[in-house]
């Protein structure tokens, strides 16, 4: 038996890349600095997104969360508080559209 299929047309979009910057204002424990914490930081909300990106498909939006991000700098050696943490510098959970992902601009300021 074949089979013969006519008139189907088929739709391949990519996957939109949206930039964010992340800006947080940190207390370190004694001998620490920015400095000392700065690539443990980069890691830890590189892996985040990276955890976000992962379902993209699955979901109807990807929700970058301030309190996961706070969460997890605490959990930073070093860091003993956090505050006025931003998203494109708004104090609020940041929305993607359904087909973007997320990844971190470069950070200026802890």
């Amino acid at each position: 038996m074949e089979l013969h299929l006519y008139g189907h047309i088929v739709s391949v979009a990519g996957v939109n890349v949206d930039e964010i910057e992340i800006s947080t204002d940190l207390e370190y424990e004694t001998g620490y600095s920015w400095d000392k914490v700065k690539k443990k930081y980069e890691e830890i909300i590189d892996n985040y997104l990276h955890e976000l990106n992962q379902n993209w498909a699955n979901e109807d939006k990807i929700i970058v969360r301030i309190s996961q991000i706070e969460t997890r700098i605490l959990n930073i050696k070093g860091v003993l508080d956090v505050s006025n943490t931003t998203i494109q510098g708004v104090a609020t959970n940041y929305m993607l559209d359904r087909d973007s992902i997320v990844v971190r601009k470069e950070n200026t300021k802890a």
